[in-house]
């Protein structure tokens, strides 16, 4: 009784039905279609499909860190890492620069340059060796220090307190440290020569022909002069108050200023 109400509801099961051959002989019966177990296997091809994926996440996670690491890297090819600087250490390594870049431009001073330098700096004397002729003037209605007679006052006065003079001239090596050549030697200057008026228009050479080749530091005075075209020459120029003066610079180059 139990076994039937236990069934009670259920189809019974329907044999399997034969079937025929192509002969039309005997049929022969059809097997069941293989149920998979819970907790069976995944068939292989499954596994290949999660293989494949996972290798194209990876190529894709490595093109990602490619792009990354090319896009930090500067011109020079190098990556870029910024690290933390300590207090007061980010201006020590700024100084540490400056005196590489210091180096590095005293390294490219040739001699050249600093003959240059130092020429630049005997131009300059030479400009306030006629300032202080202009000073004077001004101060002895418009007579320069030779026609006034006062070649020791002008030099004590207006070049060096410590400067002697003599006979129009400055003694060697008695001023101080305030009237010297870049190589230390002391500046001089000889007579002053007044140009004749009979000088020809193109003027003509202050030495002669004699021309050192290198600084003898002697400034040479002319009056009733001018600067001629030519390096090296003098113009006649109305007035004793026109004043140039000419100085050899290291190289050779004759340099020339004058009060007008």
């Amino acid at each position: 009784m139990d076994e039937q109400n236990n069934n009670f509801g259920q189809q019974p099961a329907q044999p399997a039905m034969p079937q025929m051959n192509n002969a039309g002989g005997t049929a022969m019966p059809v097997p069941d279609a293989p149920v998979q177990a819970a907790g069976a296997p995944e068939p292989k091809d499954k596994k290949g499909l999660w293989f494949v994926l996972l290798i194209v996440v990876s190529v894709a996670l490595i093109a990602a860190v490619v792009v990354l690491v090319i896009l930090l890297l500067p011109n020079d090819g190098t990556a870029t890492i910024k690290t933390e600087v300590a207090p007061g250490q980010e201006a020590e390594n700024d100084k540490k620069e400056d005196d590489k870049k210091d180096d590095k431009q005293d390294e490219e001073d040739t001699p050249a340059k600093k003959m240059a330098q130092r020429n630049v700096q005997r131009e300059d004397d030479i400009s306030r060796f006629l300032t202080a002729v202009t000073d004077f003037q001004t101060n002895n209605s418009g007579k320069t220090p030779w026609q006034a007679n006062d070649v020791a006052t002008f030099t004590r006065r207006y070049i060096d307190d410590k400067c002697e003079a003599e006979d129009g001239k400055i003694v060697a090596d008695s001023c101080g440290d305030e009237f010297r050549d870049p190589d230390g030697t002391q500046y001089e200057w000889g007579e002053a020569i007044s140009v004749p008026s009979t000088t020809p228009d193109k003027g003509v050479s202050v030495f002669d022909g004699d021309v050192p080749e290198e600084p003898d530091h002697i400034i040479y005075v002319r009056t009733s002069a001018g600067c001629g075209d030519k390096e090296g020459y003098v113009e006649y120029y109305a007035g004793e108050r026109s004043v140039a003066l000419f100085y050899v610079e290291e190289g050779g180059y004759i340099l020339c200023i004058d009060n007008h």
